[in-house]
């Protein structure tokens, strides 16, 4: 049991000045950092330690490489990489939820989602939503993509008159 008003658990290299791990609580928030310039480097295997997360200097956090912030400035923020065949993002939802990605401003209101991609899983309660994929931009809807391959930019492709018809495109504010 270590107490007191910020107790710490730390393990330090000798003959390095500036290398230090550690573990602690402080404000009734527990954290896991390191001294020094260098990435902290979450590591796997019984025999072999291989890098699975790093977190560079910088704050960016690369899964399957140590180098996160060598990628392009404009999306090294997290990088994903295999060398497997594959390198892939999921996001997993049930059958009534939806997967989305958005693109926020802020932290409020529709500054949290100025932009998004959205998709409706098979029993998502709004029969609207089911199997579509919804783009966003500016907060509104702009393309939705149907479960059947219909698209509609500007509405939505469920308003086709046409079974021979997959693209849709609307007018607004004109």
């Amino acid at each position: 049991n270590i107490s007191g008003t910020m107790p710490v658990i730390a393990i330090t290299e000798s003959d390095v000045s500036d290398a230090e791990i550690y573990m602690g609580m402080t404000g009734g928030t527990g954290y896991i950092g390191k001294s020094g310039s260098g990435s902290l480097n979450f590591q796997t295997g019984a025999t072999s330690t291989a890098t699975a997360v790093t977190i560079d200097n910088n704050g960016k956090v690369g899964i399957g490489t140590i180098t996160p912030g060598s990628y392009n400035a404009n999306a090294d923020d997290l990088v994903i990489f295999d060398d497997n065949v594959h390198a892939g993002i999921t996001i997993a939802g049930g059958t009534n939820d939806y997967g989305n990605i958005y693109f926020a401003q802020g932290t409020s209101g529709s500054d949290a989602y100025r932009g998004y991609i959205q998709y409706g899983h098979s029993a998502t309660s709004d029969a609207n939503y089911r199997d579509m994929m919804v783009f966003g931009t500016a907060t509104l809807e702009r393309v939705k993509i149907s479960g059947a391959g219909n698209v509609g930019i500007g509405t939505a492709p469920e308003h086709l008159y046409s079974s021979y018809r997959s693209l849709e495109i609307g007018r607004s504010g004109v």
